[in-house]
């Protein structure tokens, strides 16, 4: 058997291989193109602004709420500040796309904004706090990239 996942679903084929498990030993090779591994920079936005192309039907609130009941998104953030700082010199490395530095930062300080693990400074805080945002999902997500 081969596993093909392209984009999100490349994240798919990567969740199946880690859970491990006999079914695991049936497959021949796994391929993934343009799987957002390291996470992908247009997620964030969603749980505070929803879809823009999707707003002028449901309302901003209503499609953040509905983007954040989709459990898979989590998993889409940008990846954590710890496995970028291990990753670094990897990801400097890259021939077509180095990344050189932490792609997500605070618009003031400049410092690392890490959407893994949400901060609060003064009365601004990186994440939702509507009832809708699922923090228990937030946290399966950090789980699974770690892996």
């Amino acid at each position: 058997m081969t596993l093909i996942g392209r984009s999100f679903g490349g994240m798919v084929v990567k969740l199946i291989l880690d859970a491990g498990g006999d079914h695991i030993a049936k497959i021949w090779r796994a391929i993934t193109v343009a799987t957002p591994f390291y996470g992908y920079g247009g997620q964030l936005h969603r749980f505070f602004k929803g879809e823009p192309y999707l707003n002028w039907y449901y309302g901003t609130s209503r499609m953040a709420q509905i983007i954040s009941s989709m459990l898979g998104v989590y998993t889409l953030q940008f990846l954590d500040y710890d496995t970028y700082r291990r990753d670094k010199g990897l990801l400097e490395k890259e021939p077509d796309y180095p990344l050189r530095d932490y792609p997500s930062r605070d618009a003031q300080s400049r410092a690392p904004a890490d959407p893994c693990n949400p901060t609060q400074q003064a009365n601004s805080f990186r994440y939702p706090t509507a009832d809708w945002f699922k923090w228990a999902e937030l946290e399966h997500a950090r789980a699974s990239i770690a892996k």
